[in-house]
């Protein structure tokens, strides 16, 4: 599928996480990567972006970014033991409707990771 990327991982007919990217000319957003709280730090999520930082190629598809919760330490924390680097803070980035018309907004950490500068040591 050449519109969008979508990776679930499977164990005994549970589902332990989820990626979904949209490939774009020069790059993958990762749009959402999700992994169940009991298979955390099994490495379930570290194969996800494995294998999207596979798939990168030189003059096509060079990198992969994201943008994670300013409150979420852990997806920031992972996303740099893997390499990613924060190369912004996107101010009010996210908004939850907490009650009708009142939104609630929090900045965004924007992560890249470019495949043909550092590579992951995992």
């Amino acid at each position: 599928l050449e519109k969008s990327h979508s990776h679930v991982c499977v164990l005994d007919r549970k589902v332990l996480g989820y990626m979904i990217c949209e490939p774009y000319p020069y790059h993958y957003p990762l749009m959402h990567l999700a992994v169940a709280p009991a298979y955390r730090r099994k490495g379930v999520g570290r194969n996800f972006l494995k294998r999207l930082f596979a798939s990168l190629t030189p003059g096509r598809r060079e990198f992969v970014e994201l943008c994670v919760r300013e409150s979420n330490l852990d997806a920031q924390l992972f996303l740099k033991a893997m390499n990613l680097e924060c190369d912004d803070i996107i101010k009010d980035y996210f908004g939850d409707e907490r009650e009708p018309d009142d939104m609630v907004w929090e900045n965004g950490y924007h992560f890249v990771y470019n495949g043909f500068v550092t590579s992951p040591d995992v």
